[in-house]
C-alpha cells in the first residue's frame, strides 16, 4: 500500500513498533531500508493532521494491530485483511474483509493490477512471499486466482529464491524447536513438550 500510495505521490509512512521480529520481517524490513519511511506510532501520531489516513493491513482486531492505542486517534481508516470478521473486529471507514482469498498480499496484488500499477521486482517478491506464507507453499487456501495472482507477480519479476530466502529458519531455531518437538510425552491424550 506505501508503494501504491507513492505511485500517487501521496506521503506515506509505515508504522512498526515491534521490538522483536521474526528473522523474516527483520530481513525484509533491512532490505527495505532507505526505501520506505518506517516510523513508530508516537512519531506517526506527531505528524498525523484532519486530512489523515490509517491503512491496517492483515488483521481486522484492534488488539493485534502494531498499537491499538493509536487507532483510536484516527478519524478515517481502512482495514483490508483476509482472516474472518468478528465482533472485535475493526470499525473503519472502509472495510475489504475477504476471507475467500488466500492472503492480504493477493488482495493487494488485485487491487494494485485493477489500479494499473506497474508492480516492481522488489515488490513482486515481497508480495509473493506473503502468499506462499499464507497458504503454506500453495497447500492451504487457494484458488485458481491465487495462483493466477502468483503468476502475475512472477512476470513483474518476483523472485521465489528470494522468498525461500526471506522464509528460511535461522538453524538455531530450528534445532530448538525440533528438540521441543522430540521431548514431547503424550498423557491422557494432551501431549507435551519442554523447552530446553
Amino acid at each position: 500500500m506505501d508503494y501504491y500510495l507513492k505511485a500517487l505521490k501521496k506521503k506515506s509512512f509505515i508504522i512498526v513498533d515491534d521490538k522483536r521480529k521474526e528473522p523474516g520481517v527483520k530481513k525484509v524490513l533491512k532490505d527495505l531500508d532507505k526505501k520506505v519511511k518506517i516510523i513508530k506510532s508516537t512519531k506517526a501520531l506527531e505528524k498525523k493532521d484532519d486530512q489523515s489516513l490509517l491503512i491496517i493491513l492483515d488483521t481486522n482486531k484492534v488488539k493485534l494491530t502494531q498499537n491499538p492505542e493509536i487507532v483510536k486517534e484516527f478519524n478515517t481508516i481502512i482495514n483490508i485483511d483476509h482472516h474472518t470478521k468478528t465482533d472485535e473486529s475493526i470499525k473503519a471507514t472502509l472495510n475489504v474483509i475477504d476471507e475467500n482469498i488466500s492472503s492480504t498480499c493477493e488482495m493487494i496484488t488485485e487491487f494494485l493490477k485493477e489500479n494499473e500499477i506497474n508492480i516492481n521486482q522488489n515488490i513482486a517478491t515481497l508480495l509473493l512471499g506473503g502468499i506462499i506464507l499464507d497458504t503454506n507453499y500453495y497447500k492451504y487456501h487457494i484458488t485458481a486466482d491465487t495462483f493466477y495472482n502468483s503468476y502475475l507477480l512472477l512476470n513483474s519479476g518476483g523472485e521465489v529464491g528470494k522468498v525461500n530466502e526471506l522464509l528460511k529458519q535461522d538453524i538455531k531455531d530450528y534445532i530448538k524447536i525440533q528438540k521441543i518437538i522430540a521431548s514431547v510425552k503424550v498423557i491422557n491424550n494432551i501431549a507435551i513438550g519442554k523447552g530446553l
